[in-house]
Parts: structure tokens; sequence; C-alpha cells
């Protein structure tokens, strides 16, 4: 399984391609990527490369866009899977439309073209206000616009793209993924 995390075109980083890869204990049987955006990990579930890292045997982190390592081993296979969260409304809106220029964006546009199973968890799933924190720690208040949940409407209907509403959904996707594995 791939994860990413965000889009964070690496003109708006200023660093250098770099990526690692930390193997893991044969808890699970899943190979993942991940592409973490720049700033701190997501307060949910963790960050999304620790918290999957704990459920699989091997994960390769991608921490710049400059290094786009991921697309062609997922169209081959040697991922189960590319899951992206969180996806923020510019990420959609490019997925949706098919515009590819984060490696994000690429990654879900080349892994599309494959069998390899997409999974996403858009941020705007409802209009309304919701409350985020801020790094420093105050509360912001953001409208979800109509725009931005149409967008993320529109990912749902997209050929081999699953999205999902929360990072507890994680853990579950990756123990579908490992039972069609143990089935095939």
């Amino acid at each position: 399984m791939a994860v990413a995390s965000s889009d964070s075109p690496m003109w708006k980083r200023g660093k250098r391609s770099r990526s690692n890869s930390t193997t893991r204990g044969p808890r699970a049987a899943s190979a993942i990527a991940a592409a973490q955006p720049a700033g701190p990990p997501p307060a949910t579930a963790g960050g999304a490369p620790g918290a999957v890292a704990s459920l699989a045997r091997s994960v390769k982190a991608e921490k710049d866009a400059n290094s786009p390592f991921i697309t062609g081993p997922l169209q081959i296979g040697e991922y189960d899977a590319l899951l992206v969260a969180p996806a923020t409304a510019n990420t959609v809106a490019k997925i949706v439309y098919g515009i590819e220029d984060t490696m994000l964006t690429n990654a879900v546009g080349q892994t599309a073209k494959s069998d390899t199973p997409i999974f996403i968890m858009p941020v705007d799933l409802r209009e309304g206000v919701t409350v985020t924190t801020r790094p420093g720690g105050e509360k912001l208040e953001l409208r979800i616009r109509r725009i931005d949940v149409e967008n993320s409407d529109k990912l749902r209907g997209m050929e081999g793209i699953t999205v999902f509403e929360s990072p507890d959904e994680i853990e579950g996707i990756i123990q579908d993924l490992e039972r069609r594995r143990a089935a095939q």
C-alpha cells in the first residue's frame, strides 16, 4: 500500500528531494509508501505514516515532491493500494479534473490507469463551518464551500477510487487488503 498525505509542491517547501525506507517486523504483509506534507503531521491518527507504519512490514516515506518514487511501483503492482489521507480541497479538485502537477495528483492519476486500488480521505465532505487548530494552538473557523463538497462527491464516482471519511478507517482498509491478498 502506498500512503500519501496532502499535497505540498516542492516550490513551497524550498527543500531538496530526500526519501528514506524503514523496515518493520512481519506484523502485516503490506508494503507501504508514505508521502508526508510539509510541517507537522496531521493531528488525527498521529500522522498517517506513523500510524500506518505500525500496521505494515515496511514504510517508504517520501519527503519531497521532487522525487517521484511512487508512480512506477504503484502501476506494476509493487504496492497493494494507494491511500491518500488527508486530501485537501486543492488535491481533490486536481484529481477530479485530471490535473497531475504534484507528486500526489500524478500518483493518483497514474495509479488509476492500473488495477491498484486507490483510497482517498477528502477533508471537505459536508458544507458548513469546521473548527481546526493552527500550529500555534489557536482555533481557526473555516467555512466548507459547496464547490469543495461537490468535488468530493465527484471523487466518489471515479473508477478505481474509494472515498473514506475518517483516519479511524485506515486500519480496516489495510486489514481488508490483507484478507484479499491471503485469499489469492
